[in-house]
C-alpha cells in the first residue's frame, strides 16, 4: 500500500491495474507552459479568487451565524457536564463536534447553515433525539427569538429567523449491533454523520493552504449552477481539489488558477469513471471517492466537466463563474464564444433495458 505526500492511499485490487488518468501538472517536463500560458494562469488566478471573494459570507451572517452556534454549543455543553439526572432522562452524551461548511470556513454567502455532530454514549432512539431538540429548543427560545426544531432522519434542525444548527446524531460502535428499525436513528445516518467527524479533522491537515478554501467556495457555487456536476457530493470535491493543489512535481502547491483548471481536466480525464484507478478515500482506504456514483452520474459528471473545460479554454471563465450576462444550460445548449460553437456531448454509457420476464444470464450473474 502506498501513500502519498497529500495523504491519498492507493488501492489495492480491484483497481490495483486499472490506469490513473493523465496529469498535465505531473508532466510539465515533457510539455512545459509557454510564457502565454502563464500569464493566463495568472490572470485566471485573480479572476477565481475574485469570484471566491463575492461568495463568502456577509460580516452581518458570519456575526449572527456564530452567535446561535456559539449558544447551541453552550447548551449541548450544559448536556454533557450536568450531574442532574432529570435534566434530559434517558439521554447521555459522549462528546460533540463541528463539522462542515461553517466549522471548516467554506460556507457560502446565503447559505446559512452550521453543522454539529453530537456522539451519543445511550441508544440514540428516535425519541431520545426529540427530546434533545425540545430541551435545545426550549433553552435557546429567550428573549432574542424563537428557536424552532425539526427532526430528521440524520438527527434534527434547530431554527432561528435565517439561521439554521444541524444536529447530526451519531453513537458509540457499541451501540451499532443494537439498532432496530422504526425505534432508532438509520445506520446508514449514523455512519454518514460519524464519517463527518473524520472529514473535518482531515480537512484541518490541509486548511492552511491558503487557496483551498477560495476554489472549494468557486466549485459549490458551480455544483449549483451545473447539474451534472451535482452528483459529485462535497467530501468528493474538496479531497479532489487537495490533491490538485498539493500533488506536485515541486512539493508546493499550485496557485488557484492552475489548481481550478486542473481539477476540471482530472474531471474531464475520468478520474471518476469506473475505468480509473481515481483517487481512494482519504480517511476510508476500502473505497474510492466515486463508489457513491452511478454509471449515470459518472457519465454526466465527466462530460459536464469536458464540456466546462472547452469552454474555459476559449475564454469563457465568466459562464462557469456565473459572471457571464447569460449562463447557458450546457447540457443542451451550444455557447458560443470567439466565433466557435461549443457543443454538449452525447451520452457516452446508456443503461441497458431489461425486457419482462428475461433471465439474467449466468455469466454477467457470475461476473
Amino acid at each position: 500500500r502506498m501513500v502519498g505526500k497529500s495523504g491519498f492511499v492507493g488501492r489495492a485490487h480491484p483497481y490495483r491495474n486499472k490506469p490513473f488518468p493523465f496529469d498535465l501538472t505531473l508532466a510539465q517536463e515533457a510539455f512545459p507552459p509557454t510564457k502565454e500560458m502563464e500569464e493566463a494562469d495568472v490572470k485566471m488566478t485573480e479572476e477565481v479568487l475574485a469570484a471566491a471573494t463575492a461568495l463568502e459570507p456577509t460580516d452581518k451572517e458570519r456575526a449572527e451565524m456564530g452567535e446561535f452556534v456559539t449558544k447551541v454549543k453552550q447548551i449541548l455543553d450544559k448536556i454533557l457536564t450536568t450531574t442532574d439526572a432529570e435534566y434530559l432522562p434517558a439521554v447521555v452524551l459522549e462528546q460533540y463536534v463541528e463539522v462542515g461548511s461553517y466549522k471548516k470556513d467554506t460556507m457560502l454567502r446565503g447559505h446559512r447553515i452550521a453543522d454539529i455532530v453530537v456522539v451519543t454514549k445511550s441508544m440514540p432512539t428516535f425519541e431520545a433525539v426529540a427530546s434533545i431538540g425540545q430541551k435545545m429548543c426550549d433553552e435557546l427560545s429567550d428573549g432574542s427569538g424563537v428557536v424552532s426544531m425539526v427532526s430528521r432522519d440524520f438527527g434534527l434542525i434547530l431554527t432561528k429567523k435565517e439561521d439554521k444548527v444541524r444536529i447530526l446524531v451519531s453513537t458509540q460502535q457499541s451501540n451499532t449491533d443494537g439498532l432496530e428499525k422504526d425505534l432508532h436513528l438509520p445506520l446508514e445516518m449514523i455512519s454518514k454523520n460519524q464519517a463527518a467527524i473524520y472529514h473535518a479533522k482531515r480537512f484541518e491537515c490541509f486548511s492552511t493552504t491558503p487557496e483551498i478554501r477560495p476554489l472549494i467556495r468557486v466549485f459549490k457555487a458551480m455544483r449549483r449552477r451545473f447539474p451534472g456536476l451535482e452528483p459529485i457530493n462535497i467530501w468528493a470535491f474538496e479531497s479532489l481539489i487537495q490533491y490538485s493543489l498539493i500533488t506536485t512535481p515541486t512539493g508546493y502547491p499550485l496557485a488557484a488558477g492552475p489548481a481550478f483548471k486542473r481539477v476540471l481536466s482530472m474531471l474531464s480525464a475520468g478520474i471518476f469513471l469506473p475505468g480509473s484507478s481515481g483517487l481512494g478515500d482519504p480517511v476510508d482506504a476500502r473505497f474510492r471517492l466515486c463508489d457513491q456514483l452511478g454509471f449515470d452520474e459518472m457519465d454526466k459528471a465527466c462530460s459536464t466537466a469536458q464540456t466546462l473545460l472547452r469552454i474555459l479554454c476559449q475564454g469563457g471563465i465568466a459562464v462557469l463563474l456565473g459572471q457571464a450576462d447569460k449562463i447557458p444550460d450546457i447540457s443542451v445548449e451550444v455557447t458560443e464564444l470567439n466565433d466557435i460553437c461549443i457543443a454538449p456531448l452525447e451520452k457516452a454509457f446508456e443503461p441497458e433495458e431489461k425486457k419482462e420476464g428475461e433471465e439474467v444470464p449466468m455469466e454477467s450473474a457470475s461476473a
